[in-house]
């Protein structure tokens, strides 16, 4: 690595340049960002030199048809101070609290809002804002519900922030082998009927009044519900639906990467 003290001449001082290195790939309808950084160097030549003893690369700022040799496209510019505060000003994630600059997520390959550290807390901030749409709005409320077998007089109590229709739907033919939906499974949909028996104003304390109307109906002793409303239980289910979802994206990212590879035999 080159000695930073070299590169002063007279009362000249290192400056900062932000650089970006893409691929040449010539499959792609745009280049890839292979590399992302910030360096100090006296100009803009000697961070391009620097560059490419340090990563063992050669690199062009333009590629034309007389470029050749280099393995890089790099885009290379001297930082200003707003630049600088952009990229290494330090945040702290709304949801998880870990701390980051926009840098770091450039280099982790994370393109989310400037509020979160990752793609993953992004996906929460996105729920939490849906939620809160809905509650200006009124176009779904939070609210409590009940299913009851008409025959036993049973219940199942149950809250949802989606639309009451879709829960039922979803209760009625999205059967998951509960002890609810086993009897669901072995009646017909006009045994059951479901009604809301509250409309929740803070969507904070939804498992407050679901655990009211269980005690209530006392629906885990007598009725099919077979849990209490307990906060913890909720954020596993998302977490889980979540890790479901980031799971889904992977085997696609590798599908589409498969489908690449076969394309590229042919």
């Amino acid at each position: 690595m080159p000695d930073a003290k070299s590169d002063l001449k007279d009362d000249g001082e290192l400056k900062e340049f932000f650089y970006q290195l893409k691929t040449l790939e010539k499959d792609h309808f745009y280049a890839k960002i292979w590399h992302i950084d910030i360096i100090s160097a006296k100009d803009k030549k000697s961070a391009k030199a620097q560059i490419e003893s340090e990563l063992d690369v050669i690199l062009a700022e333009k590629i034309t048809k007389k470029e050749t040799k280099a393995e890089f496209k790099i885009f290379i510019v001297e930082l200003t101070n707003e630049w600088r505060k952009h990229w290494t000003t330090v945040h702290v994630c709304k949801v998880c609290e870990t701390p980051y600059t926009h840098l770091m997520k450039k280099q982790m390959n994370e393109y989310c809002n400037s509020e979160v550290c990752s793609d993953r807390c992004n996906l929460l901030v996105r729920k939490d804002k849906i939620d809160e749409y809905r509650l200006q709005y009124g176009k779904s409320p939070p609210c409590i519900y009940k299913i009851t077998n008409k025959e036993s007089g049973m219940v199942y109590i149950g809250q949802t922030t989606q639309p009451v229709t879709l829960r039922w739907y979803q209760h009625m033919f999205h059967l998951t082998g509960t002890k609810f939906h086993e009897h669901v499974l072995n009646s017909k949909i006009d045994d059951w009927q479901f009604e809301v028996i509250e409309v929740v104003k803070d969507v904070k304390t939804l498992n407050e009044r679901e655990q009211h109307w269980i005690n209530h109906y006392d629906s885990i002793n007598s009725g099919y519900n077979t849990a209490t409303a307990k906060a913890e239980d909720k954020s596993k289910k998302r977490q889980k639906s979540q890790d479901a979802s980031s799971n889904n994206d992977d085997k696609k990212e590798e599908e589409n990467h498969e489908y690449k590879q076969s394309t590229e035999n042919l």
